[in-house]
């Protein structure tokens, strides 16, 4: 468990929530190797309701008059800390409220449908553009490309890469080349339900391919973003 605490307290600490995640807590806590399934294996579960078990007991008792102060909310992994001078016991409500603020993310990789597949390379950079992007947005975390094509590589379907991760929407989408003109769908999916929450097509004409990821990240990350937060887009 301080294992655990450590790993979950670091991360966030240095802005990498989108780590703290019940399959890199099997890896990187528990020492399992990628295929641990966390359907199948609930050790992390186990010892996450253990750990806040443990920090409760601690802030009741000799930790009643710290001001750090660490808590993990039921249904995520990610640490609530504050720094709370007057000493009083968590806001349970409030902490809930901050951690349906934050939403992680994941970019899958484009699927290339162009006549002559020779578009891979366009859609990889898209994809990190798009992650670059939504990374500068506050309150939006986006889960490693190396977690996401691990798990695309076993099969998964978005739900269970979704569960595995932690994640609230997963961005995917396709590219077409045909003749001097791109064509890119572009979709949001939830993650705990695989339904669609919105999907974009784009059109443009062959040009400064840095150029064009960079108009299509920015009119993406845009439109995702007031979709997370809970407004419209259109």
């Amino acid at each position: 468990m301080k294992r655990f605490l450590r790993f979950i307290v670091e991360n966030t600490l240095a802005g990498r929530q989108d780590d703290v995640a019940e399959y890199n807590l099997g890896l990187e806590v528990y020492d399992r190797t990628d295929e641990f399934d966390p359907r199948l294996n609930s050790i992390v579960r186990v010892d996450a309701a253990r750990l806040r078990s443990k920090l409760r007991e601690y802030y009741e008792t000799e930790g009643e008059v710290d001001v750090i102060r660490i808590e993990i909310p039921k249904g995520t992994y990610i640490p609530v800390i504050t720094n709370d001078k007057s000493g009083r016991s968590f806001d349970q409500e409030g902490s809930n409220s901050a951690r349906r603020a934050t939403k992680v993310v994941a970019i899958m990789p484009f699927l290339d449908l162009s006549p002559l597949k020779d578009q891979w390379q366009f859609g990889r950079g898209l994809a990190e553009e798009l992650t670059f992007s939504l990374s500068q947005i506050p309150r939006i975390c986006v889960v490693s490309s190396i977690s996401v094509l691990a798990l695309k590589r076993r099969r998964m379907d978005v739900v269970r890469i979704g569960m595995t991760l932690g994640l609230d929407a997963i961005i995917e989408g396709s590219i077409r080349k045909s003749n001097e003109t791109f064509r890119l769908v572009i979709e949001l999916t939830d993650a705990s339900t695989g339904y669609h929450s919105w999907s974009e097509a784009f059109e443009r004409k062959v040009g400064d391919v840095l150029l064009l990821q960079k108009e299509i990240s920015t009119l993406v990350c845009k439109a995702v973003s007031i979709r997370l937060r809970g407004g419209s887009s259109r």
